[in-house]
């Protein structure tokens, strides 16, 4: 199933976008800003399908767990590793996706699984057989 992000209620009272969810480009086109597109994939792999009031310390938690587990996260075009705040978080609240909400316990329980196969393949990276020069 392709995911579906719904930007919709990040609009205002009157229907229009807060200026920081587009931004334009060097060649003067609008797009997407990268933290609002990165937070609605984020949902797949945080394991929440909609960033609320009640949730969105649990979903910011979630998305720091994951990125130092995996070593991934939002990145600049220059390389530059960027750590989201609880504000970007709460100014993205109402962003929803068509993402299943998983409890935290059953999140833990995928991470760990995530760590665990990562940690493994790294073992198997590093132990190799020498085989004897003929």
């Amino acid at each position: 199933m392709a995911l579906v992000i719904n930007y919709d209620a990040l609009r205002d009272e009157q229907g229009n976008f807060p200026e920081w969810v587009f931004l334009t480009d060097e060649n003067g086109r609008e797009i997407l800003n990268p933290v609002t597109e990165y937070l609605g994939f984020a949902m797949m792999f945080v394991k929440m399908g909609e960033i609320n009031e009640a949730n969105h310390e649990e979903f910011y938690t979630r998305l720091l767990m994951f990125e130092k587990v995996t070593d991934n996260g939002l990145v600049t075009p220059e390389g530059d590793r960027v750590t989201l705040s609880i504000e970007d978080i709460r100014k993205h609240i109402g962003l929803k996706a068509n993402v299943v909400t998983e409890t935290a316990h059953k999140f833990d329980k995928w991470l760990v699984n995530v760590l665990r196969s990562d940690t493994i393949r790294f073992v198997q990276s590093r132990t190799t057989t020498l085989k004897p020069v003929a």
